[in-house]
């Protein structure tokens, strides 16, 4: 009995065709969601900058119109109960916004820092001047963070490999379990034709399929069907030859002759319906 040939060469269609498209959709997933996540840090970072500048005007010129009431009334700013509390809530619960200074014109200054932010090149001051019955009586400075606004990027940027990993592996595992098994089955029901034919055994077993298509183990189908058949037709041929030689022997003097070629024509010990009764 044949060995079996091992795990490796019965799969190695399915092996290899899922390792090459795991490669392929791995290499062009990540070149491509690369570019394609640059691109849009680029637009999200331009857009987030006059965003926060934005933001940080509507904050100042806000604070400057509350502050000019007071200033009206003549309170002045530093006396104002809970203001510092008040510019520290307002830098902390608006977004983009990392700290807030009120210089006044006394040469005091009220200042609130935000906890977020990561203080990068992305930062920018605008100012709004406090102005009260004519009179300047100093400005406020908003420093605005676009990082703020652009935080949730540094986490897509993390999620990149595992969903390219994720899709080349279940792209590798379609394409082994789909393409590869498909040649490895056909491969194995090839070698198992050509080994029935190569003991002798044409015709036995199930018919060589009809394959279509151009590569190559389509065409050794098509091959070894037509050759397997014409083998075939050439056995029916003789046979029929040597019954017509053993009806005109009469005396059975060709009779061994004859079922010794038919033997060795099937490759057999023995031709099927070629013995007599009486053992000659």
């Amino acid at each position: 009995m044949p060995e079996r040939p091992g795990f490796l060469f019965r799969h190695a269609a399915t092996l290899a065709c899922g390792l090459a498209t795991f490669l392929v959709v791995a290499l062009l997933g990540w070149v491509g969601a690369s570019f394609a996540l640059a691109r849009f840090t680029d637009t999200i970072k331009t857009n987030s900058s006059d965003d926060v500048a934005a933001i940080g005007t509507s904050v100042a010129n806000a604070l400057a119109q509350q502050f000019e009431r007071a200033l009206t009334y003549g309170v002045p700013l530093e006396k104002l109960p809970g203001i510092e509390a008040y510019l520290a809530r307002t830098a902390h619960d608006i977004p983009g916004v990392a700290r807030i200074v009120v210089r006044l014109s006394n040469g005091q200054e009220l200042r609130a820092d935000s906890e977020s932010g990561n203080g990068d090149a992305s930062r920018e001051t605008v100012f709004a001047q406090l102005i009260a019955d004519g009179v300047n009586h100093g400005q406020i400075e908003v420093l605005t963070d676009a990082s703020e606004l652009t935080g949730s990027l540094t986490a897509l940027h993390r999620m990149i490999a595992p969903l390219v990993l994720g899709f080349a592996t279940l792209a590798g595992l379609l394409a082994a379990f789909t393409v590869g098994a498909g040649v490895d089955s056909r491969r194995a029901e090839l070698t198992l034709h050509l080994r029935r034919n190569a003991e002798g055994r044409f015709g036995e077993g199930s018919p060589v399929p009809m394959l279509r298509g151009r590569d190559r183990i389509a065409r050794t189908f098509r091959a070894l069907r037509n050759g397997e058949q014409h083998v075939l037709e050439e056995q029916a041929a003789v046979e029929a030859y040597a019954e017509e030689l053993l009806g005109v022997d009469f005396d059975d003097q060709l009779r061994p002759r004859i079922e010794a070629a038919v033997r060795s024509l099937h490759g057999r010990t023995a031709a099927p319906g070629a013995v007599r009764e009486d053992g000659r």
